[in-house]
């Protein structure tokens, strides 16, 4: 294995967040007096099976195909091989802000259009590679500084091209009828799972046929919920929003593929019609990052120490920190 030169200047700072697929980190470079940040995701095989960490290399491959202003840009990645056994993934990506960070009850109707407008741009260029996200979900949303709301978290992205990979496992709460009773998925099971989103937000956070607040959502009414959602069971209106938008996102969730919207680009002009700001068309950009397979590196070959240990050391020295922090409160 081939020694590299790997983001060179960029420090660890704190974790900024922590999940099922790992944790991440804000880091920082500082370059001629300004200060550069970007969110650094480490997946270590001590939490992760072998095939499951095949997958998330995978699904970061996906993402770094993907280019544009609404999908989560991943920069760089590299797998790190321990000789005695074991490997950690680094991600370096854009920092951005978790939707569930910056939710308000209730979100603005305008916001809920922006954010339909902009997934549906997303899923353009997920078209335009042959790819079914899978997933979509408030907390796959994420947005930036200026207020550009994008996708990320392709783990269970799939190629159509490939229609016998497995079936695609995504969160039941949003998740189209097809995909659920295990049938064929298509790129109008992402039109579903977004309009489930938009449904979500303009509906007190409540899938169909939940109680709305004040009464408490128990673990056995939101499987009653999804159950006469996967039947096909007619969806009512959601709580807010105006008329002319609930029938958008009644539409996005019909229960026939074929009575859905046969497109994001045709949901997105839906959407465009009750939107109050200038907007402009799409940008027609579907580049592939040159950069789409991971490098490997195995430390143990390199008398030096690699990029890679070193923001593993990083990493580890500010989990004593905060150990230490802990123990000392």
């Amino acid at each position: 294995m081939h020694r590299i030169e790997l983001w060179k200047g960029w420090e660890v700072v704190r974790e900024i967040g922590n999940g099922g697929y790992g944790r991440v980190y804000l880091i920082e470079k500082n370059m001629q007096g300004s200060t550069m940040r970007a969110a650094l995701k480490v997946i270590s095989s001590n939490e992760h099976n072998e095939l499951t960490m095949q997958k998330l290399v995978d699904e970061y491959k996906v993402s770094c195909k993907l280019k544009s202003a609404h999908i989560v840009s991943c920069d760089d990645f590299a797998v790190q091989v321990y000789q005695e056994g074991g490997q950690e993934i680094y991600i370096k990506m854009e920092l951005l802000t978790p939707l569930m960070h910056v939710y308000r009850e209730p979100m603005d109707e305008q916001q809920v259009i922006r954010i339909g407008m902009h997934i549906c741009q997303a899923l353009m260029v997920c078209n335009q590679h042959g790819i079914v996200h899978g997933d979509i979900k408030p907390q796959n949303i994420y947005v930036s500084q200026s207020g550009e709301y994008k996708l990320g978290d392709f783990g269970t992205a799939v190629m159509l091209e490939h229609p016998m990979q497995e079936k695609v496992i995504g969160t039941r709460k949003y998740m189209a009828p097809e995909t659920y009773h295990n049938r064929k998925f298509h790129r109008g099971s992402d039109i579903y799972s977004l309009g489930m989103v938009l449904y979500w937000l303009l509906n007190q956070r409540r899938i169909p046929f939940l109680p709305l607040y004040p009464i408490a959502v128990t673990e056995k009414l939101e499987e009653q919920a999804i159950g006469r959602r996967v039947r096909g069971e007619k969806i009512p209106f959601p709580f807010y929003g105006s008329e002319e938008l609930k029938k958008i996102v009644l539409k996005a969730c019909e229960y026939d593929v074929y009575d859905r919207y046969t497109s994001p680009k045709e949901l997105w002009l839906d959407l465009a019609k009750l939107a109050e700001d200038e907007i402009f068309w799409p940008t027609k950009v579907s580049t592939v990052h040159p950069f789409t397979q991971p490098r490997y590196v195995d430390i143990m070959e390199n008398e030096d120490t690699a990029p890679l240990q070193k923001i593993s050391e990083s990493v580890k020295n500010l989990e004593r920190r905060k150990l230490d922090n802990d123990i000392t409160a």
